[in-house]
């Protein structure tokens, strides 16, 4: 329906289109004006493209998502906004919850008061007074939470957020009973209180009604936004099956809440569209189809080609790892010194992601790869000696000091950086990755804080430490390692000997730090944002499952390990 003169208005759409997959139009050309204060219901079947609307008005719609093309206006309080850059007066509770796993419940909502950009003052408990009024408990992990206590707390995050207008995307999904009225009940006491415009998609429609809410449903076969009634709304789920003409094959949108298609199951029971057009229960009847919407003008050959080609698709992930990486490692350069606003989150991120690549199992991992080193080299050197009774007493000055020198300078850094890409790189992968597919990423930027400050900066100045601090652990396990082996070698070693000599070249008495400390320092540290880089650039792509994240864990290892390689390799020449 068309915009019409009257208030400003808080939401104003016009000729809007949602284009997904191969060109199959869910929003064709609609419009709709929501008004200063309005409680609006959007309801619709499964796949209809409710919450993509939702994430284009809230300026969460991925530019680079070739799946989901969304075109037309769409302005908030009069501003008008790209439906790809994120809207600070919009709230948004995610149909996943999208809560931060690494944060208790209270601190999930505390996070939203304190990066809002209203500037009342912040009352004292105000977040544990939001989880008390919804019942949840306030220092639980979010992984001993209930599904239904999970979803309280996203509702409570974006309450927090004290923006004028709230998107709800299936808020009461997984509730029983009572926790659902309680939900409705403080969604339409927050709208009554602050008159603030509230925005709800739900399959779950009833318990609103008692407050009255404005119903917009999207029709799908008419491919357009309308207001209905709650007489016309009950009235078109309460209509009786009928049979399909022959011939006829229905056909049901199944997508996932970004709009990417899903396979399509069977399901009994199905219903052909109502005699007035409108769509029942999600499933909808083949008609003959419209031209298919040209692409759009700035779409690259290579995404077409991407979805032409099986096997180039499968090859995208591979070429585009590297580029994507380029850029992000001349962005590390300034990315750890963004993003400081909030002092105690950005240090709380640090210590999370220094947790996970530099101390605990790491540590360990480290120290015993360099003992394992160390040990090997030296004992299966010396009883490899050629005549061991007269060579021994001769060489084993020159290779002690050789095997010292070495470990040091080319072994020990090598070996730890190769391992740094596969599990440091591994885990933060797989950490980025997770945030993509449950929508966090998305939460971060709704809530108006960059993903790149809290998660790529810290990342960063993670690895930069981590680099040098496990290089000297493991050299450290390197070196007693190394003494074990050679006094098992004969009655005749010492410690002395050992000191004297594996240190010759790399220690020298007048030196107060070992020689090339600085090289070695250099070469670790580079490898570690070098991995951040590599690691963030590929795991911060769009997901939509799980396998995309595993497989974007396995591309991390591969380019990681091989970065690293070409970096030692590199330093190398310019080095020796």
């Amino acid at each position: 329906m068309k915009a019409v003169e009257g208030p400003p208005a808080a939401l104003t759409i016009e000729d809007l289109t949602i284009t997904v997959g191969d060109g199959q139009v869910l929003i064709e050309q609609a419009s709709l004006r929501v008004g200063p204060g309005e409680f609006v219901l959007l309801v619709g079947p499964s796949g209809s493209g409710k919450s993509t609307l939702l994430r284009a008005i809230a300026g969460l719609h991925e530019p680079d998502n070739d799946d989901v093309r969304v075109t037309g206006r769409i302005a908030v309080d009069g501003r008008d906004g790209s439906p790809d850059v994120p809207r600070r007066n919009v709230g948004l509770v995610f149909q996943d919850h999208a809560l931060f796993d690494e944060l208790p419940a209270v601190d999930n909502v505390q996070f939203a008061i304190d990066h809002r950009t209203t500037p009342r003052p912040i009352q004292r408990d105000e977040a544990q007074q939001l989880l008390d009024r919804l019942g949840v408990p306030r220092r639980k992990n979010l992984s001993a939470l209930s599904g239904g206590e999970r979803q309280r707390v996203a509702v409570a995050r974006a309450l927090a957020m004290d923006t004028p207008m709230l998107l709800f995307d299936e808020p009461t999904t997984g509730l029983d009973p009572h926790r659902t009225r309680a939900v409705v009940d403080l969604i339409h006491e927050t709208h009554a209180r602050s008159g603030k415009t509230v925005i709800v998609v739900t399959h779950d429609f009833a318990p609103f009604l008692r407050h009255s809410p404005r119903l917009i449903q999207i029709d799908s076969e008419a491919r357009s936004l309308g207001e209905v009634t709650a007489a016309e709304l009950q009235l078109s789920l309460e209509r009786p099956i009928e049979p399909f003409p022959s011939g006829s094959v229905p056909t049901i949108p199944n997508r996932d809440r970004k709009g990417a298609r899903k396979p399509n199951r069977d399901r009994k029971g199905a219903n052909e569209p109502s005699r007035d057009g409108r769509c029942e229960k999600g499933i909808s009847h083949q008609r003959p189809s419209r031209p298919t919407p040209e692409p759009r003008a700035r779409q690259s050959r290579l995404a077409a080609a991407r979805a032409d080609s099986p096997r180039l698709r499968r090859l995208i992930p591979w070429l585009e790892s590297p580029g994507r990486a380029l850029l992000t490692l001349f962005a590390s350069v300034t990315a750890p010194f963004c993003g400081w606003r909030q002092p105690r989150w950005r240090l709380r991120y640090l210590w999370h992601y220094l947790r996970m690549v530099a101390v605990g199992t790491t540590a360990l991992y480290v120290a015993i790869a360099g003992a394992m080193l160390g040990f090997v080299t030296v004992l299966f050197a010396f009883s490899q000696f050629p005549y061991a009774n007269v060579t021994t007493p001769l060489l084993t000055e020159e290779f002690l000091a050789a095997t010292g020198y070495s470990a040091y300078r080319v072994l020990v850094p090598l070996l730890i950086a190769i391992l740094m890409a596969g599990k440091c790189g591994a885990s933060i992968a797989a950490d980025v990755g997770v945030r993509r597919l449950t929508d966090q990423y998305d939460a971060f930027r709704n809530l108006g804080v960059d993903p790149s400050s809290y998660l790529y900066g810290n990342i960063v100045i993670a690895l930069l430490v981590a680099g040098p601090l496990l290089t000297v652990i493991a050299y450290l396990s390197n070196c007693y390692a190394s003494l074990i082996a050679f006094l098992m070698t004969s009655d005749e070693a010492t410690v002395a000997v050992f000191v004297r000599n594996y240190f010759a070249t790399v220690w020298p008495t007048t030196y107060s730090l070992p020689k090339a400390t600085g090289w070695v320092m250099l070469k670790a540290a580079t490898s570690g944002v070098l991995i951040a880089a590599l690691a963030y650039a590929i795991a911060s792509r769009p997901k939509a499952s799980s396998v995309e994240v595993g497989r974007d864990v396995g591309l991390t290892i591969f380019w990681a390990s091989l970065g690293v390689l070409m970096l030692h390799c590199a330093y190398s020449f310019v080095e020796f």
